[in-house]
Formats: C-alpha cells, structure tokens, sequence
C-alpha cells in the first residue's frame, strides 16, 4: 500500500510490516525475533542493520531502502485500546500502519506534490545529527494541516504556508479526529508542544523530543527562498 509521496531518485523507502498470529505482546517475543530475522538475512544479503524496533535493509538507488517490523495481529480498536494503557504508547505504532498509509494516500494530488517537494527540500539541507531531520510522517502531516487549515491559491502559495508553519515549529499543534475523537486523545499530549498527532494513534505525538529536535529544521526553513 503506497502514499504516492516519494521523492528523489530512489522515489519512496518502503516499510514492510509482517503481522503476527498471537495474542502475546510484542515486549514478549519482539526482541528475539528481530536478531534472528537480521542474523539470518545477513546470511545473504548486505547491509542489514538491527533497529530499535525493526530491521533495516540498505542499498544504493534506484532500489528503496527497507524497513522489516513486526506486530502481533489484532484489530483497530484492540491496538487503540492497547497504546492507551502503554505509558511508552509509540511501542504501538506498527500496529496502526494501515490507517496512517491510508489517511495520506487519500489526500488531494496538489496536497500530495506539496508533500513531494518538501521531502526534495529536505533532502537538499545538512543536517548535524538524525535527530534533527525531520521524518517522512511529520512532513506529510505538517503539509496536510496546512492544505486544511488554509486553501492555497497554487503550489508556491502552498509551499510558503508549509515553509512558515515549519520556521515557528516549536509552536504548532497538529491535532486529528479522522479515526478516533478528541476525547480519546491521551490528555498530556495536548499539552506538549510541539504536538503532531499521529492520525491513527490517540496516544503518540510523532515530534516528541526523545525522537525530533526542531531548531535545525526552523532555521532552514526561516532562510529557505523556495521560489525567487
């Protein structure tokens, strides 16, 4: 299931997700299973790397590079329930992956350009550490909060409202109902700023700051003159 956000010359990594037939919690089995799924894939494949949470396949372009997760299999509203009694709710994730694929591959063609060219944009600056670059998700998410907050008039128009959401990010607030409702959203989160809801998880802020700092990201886009 694709997004059809990709940029570049390799145009989107892919992230596969293999669920699992148990009932056991993944803190049961997870951090056996990915050491030996790595262990075994070295066996005939280069550049396998072991993740937190998945295993990672590098290559050079034109092929994708490879994100391998697990998840034990269970429904929406199961996995909901889940994260919402998991102090450490972003251990959930995979299970939503579905509903996050589907919330941004339905946006409009011009929402998804926008999109397209900010992962372009992205990927033309430097960056000091991982931390500071800022993910595939809280991009498409940022673009598609500005598509709704604001109808553009054309793509730079488009562009210039994303630039300056990002150049004040430390401020934004990203908040969605698509798959649950406000009240479902675990109540500390809308305290933290920054806050981008992930859509499909009521309980995980995807610019928490154990995972993204965003100094370097408002000042590349505080002197970015993406149109001259």
């Amino acid at each position: 299931m694709g997004k059809g956000t990709g940029a570049g010359v390799c145009p989107a990594d892919a992230e596969v997700v293999f669920f699992i037939n148990t009932f056991a919690p993944e803190a049961q089995w997870l951090h056996q299973l990915l050491p030996a799924v790595a262990a075994l894939l070295s066996q005939r494949l280069k550049g396998v790397t072991l993740a937190q949470d998945a295993v990672l396949l590098s290559s050079s372009p034109p092929v994708p590079r490879l994100e391998l997760r697990f998840a034990a299999e269970r429904s929406y509203r199961q996995a909901k329930a889940m994260a919402k009694h998991d102090p450490q709710a972003w251990r959930w994730q995979t299970s939503f992956v579905e509903q996050r694929v589907r919330f941004v591959a339905r946006q409009p063609g011009s929402v998804k350009a926008t999109i397209r060219l900010l992962k372009w944009w992205r990927n033309q600056q430097e960056w000091s550490a991982p931390i500071f670059q800022p993910s595939d998700e809280i991009l498409e998410l940022t673009v598609i909060h500005a598509a709704q907050s604001k109808k553009a008039a054309d793509q730079r128009e488009a562009v210039v409202h994303v630039l300056d959401l990002l150049s004040s990010f430390q401020e934004l607030r990203v908040i969605w109902t698509n798959f649950y409702s406000q009240g479902e959203i675990w109540g500390p989160l809308l305290l933290q700023r920054p806050l981008v809801m992930d859509p499909a998880n009521p309980c995980a802020n995807l610019a928490r700051p154990e995972v993204f700092q965003c100094c370097e990201l408002m000042q590349h886009a505080r002197s970015t003159h993406f149109f001259w």
